[in-house]
Parts: C-alpha cells; sequence; structure tokens
C-alpha cells in the first residue's frame, strides 16, 4: 500500500515551467534553468513502480530545504520514498523522524545535482529529462536528471514528523510511503 506525503503547503519554489514561463522559475543556478512542465503530470508512476503525486502549482512546485517539519498520519511504514535533485552540487543532510518531540530515527539522504548521472550513495536516477528551459528557450545540451533516494524504516516502528534539514540547495519534488498498518 502506497500513500502520498501531501506537500502542498510546504512547496515553495518554482522549478517546473513552460517554456513562456520560464521566467517564472527560481529554481536551478538562480532561476536561470527550470524543468519542462510538459514531462511531468499531477500522479505519476516511475523507478520500480512507486507512484508519486507532484504540486504543478502556478507559484511553487518543489520544497526547497528550510527545515520545514512534516505531520503525518502515524502508522507503521515500511519505506519513504524521496524524489528530488540538488542545485549548485551534490549534497547530503540528515532527515530526522519523530513521535511528538522525541527523536525516534535519524537518516542521511542524498541528492546529486540536477545534470549529473552519477549517484553519490545508493540513490537512483527516477527521471531523466531530455532538456531544460532556461529565460532564453530550451536547452538542449544538457539533460536534467530527478533522483530516488529510499529510506528504510524497519528500524524506526512509531513516528509522525518527518524533520528536514536547512539546505536551499536541495529541493524535493514529492514522497511516498509504503506500508501503512495501523499502530
Amino acid at each position: 500500500m502506497y500513500k502520498y506525503v501531501e506537500l502542498s503547503n510546504f512547496v515553495n519554489n518554482k522549478g517546473i515551467t513552460t517554456a513562456s514561463s520560464a521566467k517564472k522559475s527560481s529554481f536551478a543556478f538562480g532561476g536561470w534553468y527550470s524543468l519542462p512542465r510538459e514531462h511531468f503530470s499531477k500522479e505519476m508512476t516511475l523507478k520500480e513502480d512507486i507512484p508519486f503525486q507532484f504540486h504543478l502549482e502556478e507559484n511553487a512546485d518543489n520544497m526547497e530545504l528550510e527545515g520545514q517539519s512534516i505531520l503525518v498520519e502515524t502508522s507503521h511504514y515500511d519505506t519513504l520514498y524521496i524524489l528530488g535533485a540538488s542545485n549548485n552540487g551534490n549534497f547530503y543532510e540528515s532527515l530526522s523522524f519523530f513521535q511528538d518531540d522525541k527523536l525516534c530515527y535519524t537518516v542521511p539522504i542524498y541528492f546529486p545535482d540536477l545534470t549529473s548521472n552519477i549517484p553519490i550513495h545508493h540513490e537512483k536516477i527516477a527521471m531523466t529529462i531530455p532538456f531544460m528551459h532556461n529565460q532564453f528557450g530550451d536547452v538542449h545540451h544538457s539533460k536534467a536528471y530527478l533522483w530516488l533516494n529510499t529510506v528504510s524504516l524497519e528500524d524506526c516502528n512509531r513516528w509522525n514528523t518527518i524533520k528536514f534539514p536547512d539546505n536551499p540547495s536541495i529541493h524535493i519534488f514529492a514522497m511516498t510511503l509504503k506500508g501503512g498498518s495501523s499502530i
């Protein structure tokens, strides 16, 4: 059983645009580059048949990490799938899981640069995008990649909050939980 992690209250960055709206981007390399909207739909099944929900809003569509805390229904989830990328280099940080205010589990997450096709650790390419937009048109000399981080939650039995670090170079586009039996 899969469950989308609701990000609509947390998206704070514009990284997916049409060619005509590329000037509204605040994403890669100071807002110069964005991902083409035509390669996304509201719900998509990607690598390893994992479903993801994208928030394709006019003003924001991804979560630039600023120390957000996301509340989820307490349950026993097996896995958290995180779809994202970094800009301005490769980055890793620690993701923390809490039950109310008590720390339960901490795990590293790794996100290679948007234009890199080489993993840092064990993450996998979930989506290859054949070109990007910039303020002057389409950029075909460089592909873009969204990366899949798979976080095992077997050692974390009970939690209800995911706490992200503060790193504005890491962008999360979607998250999905697997499992979900009641506790």
